[in-house]
């Protein structure tokens, strides 16, 4: 659902129009895309089709395939698989227009991860030798031409925007959709999987790494074969977006137990962001090899 209120941009508006007009025409689709409407009660409505409240994918994904079947109706398999289905679907309605500059685009992105590392660095959010890794990853990224193909995206493709409804999907908060990299909605969605698993529990690498390859796969089969390299720059592009909402987190101040509840699971996933980047740098200089 396009929530539409101040702040929102037109674009986004008009761009979900055509995607709910595309789906509409469609009726053999395995997912299902709310009407464009402005803000109402209904929105909370939609909500309530998850299967047991706003938390139940953070459990969900850790949870054994079997025992999620019964519990929630659905395996965490078959849930990423048709959110693949949904990606690969809408990455198909219309790529970039012709007057879009990529090389403009990629520099708004750059920009944006430098704007970032600076403001972690000076609130201490991460180290000087972190913040120094960092910015010579994005040197080597902005030196790269091919970021890979661009179409309309979601925006953000995340797992509390996609909701268990009637054993299919339905895709909600289009308020972020626009022309960019299509694998943005990709790198987005993996890791938020990881990273709201790894927030809540020790996360286990091996299970979430599963549904990360049965999504892409799902994805590739669909959509054609995905550039690596291109795929591990928009990774490192949303890991840094990951760093900016833990920066927005720190700046709440929340006191007693609740806080330091807050306060221990933002340093888990800020150590767990870190980590993956560093794992980042070393995959891509294996791609490059």
């Amino acid at each position: 659902m396009l929530v539409v209120k101040r702040g929102v941009k037109l674009e986004a508006y008009k761009l979900f129009e055509k995607i709910y007009s595309e789906w509409k025409r469609n009726p053999h689709l395995h997912f299902e895309v709310p009407h464009p409407v402005t803000y109402t009660a209904s929105e909370e409505t939609l909500r309530r089709t998850r299967v047991k409240g706003k938390a139940v994918l953070v459990v969900y994904f850790l949870m054994p395939e079997q025992l999620s079947e019964i519990m929630y109706g659905i395996k965490p398999s078959v849930y990423v698989e048709k959110s693949a289905e949904f990606l690969a679907w809408l990455h198909t309605l219309g790529k970039a227009p012709n007057y879009m500059n990529v090389r403009e685009l990629q520099h708004r992105h750059v920009t944006r991860m430098q704007t970032i590392t600076e403001s972690c660095l000076e609130s201490h959010i991460i180290s000087e030798d972190t913040a120094c890794n960092i910015e010579s990853e994005i040197k080597r990224i902005s030196e790269i031409e091919d970021w890979g193909p661009t179409s309309i995206i979601h925006g953000d493709f995340n797992t509390r925007n996609i909701l268990i409804n009637r054993r299919n999907l339905a895709i909600i908060d289009f308020e972020l959709t626009r022309h960019d990299y299509s694998y943005i909605d990709l790198a987005r969605f993996v890791y938020n999987i990881k990273l709201r698993s790894n927030k809540y529990l020790p996360a286990n690498e091996n299970r979430l790494d599963f549904l990360a390859s049965v999504f892409l796969k799902k994805y590739e089969k669909l959509h054609g074969n995905i550039d690596q390299r291109a795929l591990v720059t928009c990774y490192f592009i949303e890991l840094l977006e990951q760093l900016k909402t833990i920066l927005d987190s720190t700046s709440m101040e929340i006191s007693g137990l609740k806080g330091s509840i807050s306060n221990s699971l933002i340093k888990r996933n800020l150590n767990y962001i870190v980590k993956q980047i560093s794992h980042l740098r070393k995959k891509r200089k294996c791609l490059q090899n």
